[in-house]
């Protein structure tokens, strides 16, 4: 955290915040894929899942048309065709489909900054752009927050370079803006969110382009029924460049800029009026927006410095606590106080979560991807391979080559291939078809320990083993070494 916030050091935290103001370290962050292109003052949209990063300074004071999208299910990003020109500042919101991207600031030969009052909607079906009604006033630094299938737009800077109070909201159906109640806070930089029937706008700053600057504290929310706006108890660290999102009932603030930088994650539970201060984020940075897919906070490119170093850091935030070995975002499955969703791959970096069959095992640790039962006992091999389908057999061996693994194998299961005969075998077969001194050193372990005769040592054969009584015993051990230092003689086909 910069050195000037509200105090030097978060062990001061208490000292420095407001009574209404509680430090609870609470809340996990996790990281995502990066974002294709470093860029900074972005205000991302959500739509149909995905979020969409819209234009944005991509070095100086070089900006872009591009647009990317990142899609959480599946931890990858796109790039449909490009914004109709270079822009920054905007904001991007969706409303049943549709990706609206509203004002912001355009470049132009005569002036550097140019507050456009322009509206563009993105139709990710046909990935096409068609321009919208223009709003009252042009403007960038501002915010956009869908509120019942409307968009409200408040503050910014107009085209003059001054923080505006005006208050516009946009009906998508009828393609008209309406001009509301000014907001009571002149601010730009700021962040709104919607929670039950208020609207909330929290941070910001003044002041002309290049400064000087004063960071707004405020806390304000606007009950569109009555077109009435509320003052709320401010932000603990008052700073513009801040993003904020809403999240089962309660308001995120992330980052911002001036003085400094500012890693802080803040909550405002609505029901009780209390600020508090959350686990930081694990890269701080200004000018960007806090999207919400699902249950988790994206929070997506912006700057790592007051006004400069672009970043692609995609990174999200859950509440709670939450224990997650392979940091992909979902909880350990063996961990029962997380309040993270459950990792079905909790050794094996599995951000995307895909189930193929279902079975509760995700696909890049599931054996069987593609059948729920194909691994019966659960060695890790499928059974149209296992070669003993209900029998644990991880080595999978096969010491008579026969198909039939050693573990479910009834006879000829080879001193060669497990190394140790045991109350399983029930004669010898060596897969190198000769007998040796690791056999000799097998057959010796076997006597003297287990004590288990061999079914195919029958009376007819002729080979060294073969007892006159059925069973390997001393009198059979003293054939072998005959065998082995004397005769080499062909072995049986029990062998």
């Amino acid at each position: 955290m910069s050195g000037n916030v509200k105090c030097t050091v978060w062990i001061l935290v208490f000292a420095c915040l407001s009574a209404s103001a509680v430090f609870a370290a609470d809340g996990y962050w996790f990281e995502r894929s990066d974002m294709p292109t470093a860029r900074q003052e972005i205000l991302p949209g959500a739509c149909e899942g995905k979020i969409y990063v819209v234009g944005g300074w991509v070095s100086g004071t070089a900006i872009t048309d591009v647009v990317e999208v990142f899609d959480p299910a599946s931890n990858t990003w796109s790039t449909p065709i490009p914004f109709p020109r270079p822009i920054h500042h905007c904001a991007a919101v969706s409303v049943d489909g549709i990706l609206y991207v509203i004002g912001g600031y355009a470049n132009t030969e005569w002036q550097a900054w140019l507050a456009t009052d322009s509206v563009m909607a993105f139709d990710p079906e046909t990935e096409t752009w068609s321009l919208r009604a223009p709003m009252i006033v042009g403007r960038g630094e501002h915010s956009a927050v869908v509120h019942e299938g409307k968009i409200y737009v408040t503050g910014g800077n107009n085209r003059f370079g001054d923080a505006t109070p005006v208050v516009e909201v946009y009906d998508p159906v009828a393609d008209t803006w309406t001009h509301l109640a000014d907001i009571p806070s002149l601010r730009h930089h700021h962040a709104s969110v919607s929670i039950d029937s208020l609207i909330y706008v929290v941070g910001g700053r003044t002041g002309f382009w290049g400064g000087p600057y004063t960071s707004v504290a405020a806390l304000e929310a606007y009950a569109p029924a009555s077109n009435t706006w509320y003052s709320l108890d401010d932000i603990p660290y008052p700073r513009g460049g801040l993003s904020a999102a809403a999240l089962d009932g309660k308001l995120y603030t992330f980052g911002g800029e001036i003085p400094g930088l500012f890693p802080v994650t803040e909550q405002y539970d609505p029901t009780t009026a209390v600020w508090s201060i959350l686990t930081p984020m694990k890269t701080p940075r200004h000018g960007t927006a806090a999207v919400v897919i699902g249950d988790t906070v994206f929070v997506i490119g912006g700057g790592r410095a007051a006004g400069v170093l672009a970043d692609n850091s995609n990174e999200g935030f859950m509440p709670g606590a939450c224990v997650d070995s392979d940091y992909d975002g979902y909880g350990d499955s063996d961990d029962p106080g997380n309040r993270c969703l459950t990792d079905n791959c909790p050794a094996v970096y599995n951000p995307a979560q895909d189930d193929s069959d279902g079975d509760g095992a995700g696909d890049l640790c599931d054996a069987c991807p593609l059948d729920p039962d194909d691994d019966i006992d659960e060695d890790g091999w499928c059974a149209n391979v296992d070669n003993c389908p209900d029998d644990y057999n991880p080595l999978q061996l096969d010491s008579d080559g026969d198909g039939l693994g050693d573990a479910c194998d009834g006879c000829c299961v080879g001193a060669r291939g497990n190394v140790v005969l045991d109350i399983g075998d029930n004669c010898l077969t060596v897969t190198d078809q000769s007998v040796d001194v690791g056999d000799l050193t097998n057959l010796i372990s076997h006597l003297f320990i287990e004590f288990t005769p061999y079914c195919c040592l029958e009376e007819t054969d002729t080979a060294p083993l073969a007892g006159p009584d059925g069973v390997v015993d001393v009198g059979d051990l003293t054939s072998l070494i005959d065998h082995l230092f004397i005769s080499f003689p062909a072995l049986p086909d029990c062998w």
